[in-house]
Order: structure tokens, then C-alpha cells, then sequence
């Protein structure tokens, strides 16, 4: 089994934080741009939504008024094309007060030119603070 690489965590840190950017700042056609073609998204008491158009549905119709995003406790490996990134998550709507608090972990699979890609992100809540 390969090592993890000492290298590429933190171009997997850039590229997750790059993909949270551009969902705070409501730039959904940079942020599909971070997905992988075969795409899954794991939501809490929600089944699994698969393929980008129907992320973008449901994070649209979910988390349209986002605030903050801010990814902590980052746990990163990394395998030949193979990325998991474990996280603390917190978030704020400016529908609501106080602040979502859960945990992540998210797969990336490199593309055909090196660039990190999101395939899959599972996540859950702690609850509202």
C-alpha cells in the first residue's frame, strides 16, 4: 500500500477551500467546477443525491441564503489519485441566528490533468449554537 504524500494535502486544502469559497460567495458555476462527473453528496436525513445538477438543486434550494463556512481540525490523506479530508464544520444562514455546527469527510479523485476534484462529501450536524 502507497505512503501518504507529504506533498499534496495541502493542494487538497486548497482546492476544498477554494470549492467553500465559491459556495459562500454564491458562485455556483465556479463551485461545480470542483465536482468530479460521478458526484455524491450524503446530506443528513436526506437520501444520497447523486450527479451534479441534482447537488446544485438541493444546495440551492438548502443553503441559498449561506453566510459562513469555516472548515476546521482538518485531517487530510492522500493516495496516488485518491484524496479523503476529514473536518470539522461550521456554518451561519442569514435566515437564522446562531451557527450550524457537524463533521465531514469528503473524497477527491484527481483529473486527467492533476487537478483534485470532489467526488463524494458525506456530512452531519451537531445541531444549531
Amino acid at each position: 500500500m502507497a505512503e501518504p504524500s507529504e506533498t499534496s494535502p495541502s493542494a487538497i486544502k486548497d482546492t476544498i477551500d477554494a470549492w467553500s469559497r465559491a459556495l459562500v460567495e454564491g458562485k455556483l458555476d465556479a463551485w461545480a467546477t470542483y465536482w468530479t462527473e460521478d458526484c455524491r453528496l450524503m446530506p443528513p436525513r436526506h437520501p444520497p443525491v447523486e450527479g451534479l445538477a441534482q447537488i446544485r438543486d438541493y444546495v440551492e434550494q438548502g443553503f441559498s441564503d449561506l453566510e459562513t463556512l469555516t472548515l476546521s481540525d482538518w485531517h487530510i490523506q492522500e493516495r496516488a489519485d485518491l484524496g479523503v479530508a476529514i473536518t470539522a464544520v461550521e456554518w451561519t444562514v442569514k435566515s437564522r441566528d446562531g451557527s450550524t455546527r457537524g463533521k465531514q469527510a469528503l473524497v477527491l479523485k484527481k483529473d486527467a490533468q492533476g487537478a483534485w476534484k470532489v467526488q463524494t462529501v458525506i456530512f452531519n450536524t451537531d445541531g444549531i449554537v
